[in-house]
């Protein structure tokens, strides 16, 4: 597992979310999908062999990823239903997204050290 590809790809949903509300994003998400744990790299390599062999700090981070594509979600679910100043809320610093995005990060540094 690539530590670093998978930060980057997480951090880079808020910007992905920002064009989705700003209605600038080239794809359409689907709130069905995105609240999905297991669709990117990082959630297809937590239920492998590999991060079960870890123990607990890869156990550590399935909730708190899992938690992350969940108010992924309600962004796109605020956005499909109008509620645009809602979905902006959303990702503000200090909301759920926001917190559940920091620890995300934090919680897969300290798992570089482990897997390299």
């Amino acid at each position: 597992m690539n530590i670093d590809a998978a930060i980057s790809a997480h951090s880079k949903w808020k910007h992905r979310l920002k064009a989705y509300i700003d209605g600038t994003s080239t794809e359409k998400l689907s709130c069905s999908v995105v609240e999905k744990d297991d669709q990117c790299d990082l959630g297809r390599w937590l239920k492998s062999p590999e991060a079960k062999a870890l123990g607990t700090k890869a156990s550590e981070l399935a909730p708190q990823h899992a938690q992350f594509h969940r108010c992924a979600a309600d962004v796109v679910r605020a956005v499909d239903r109008g509620a645009k100043a809602e979905a902006e809320a959303k990702l503000t610093m200090g909301s759920e997204f926001s917190r559940v995005s920091a620890k995300l990060v934090t919680l897969l540094s300290a798992l570089r050290s482990v897997v390299g």
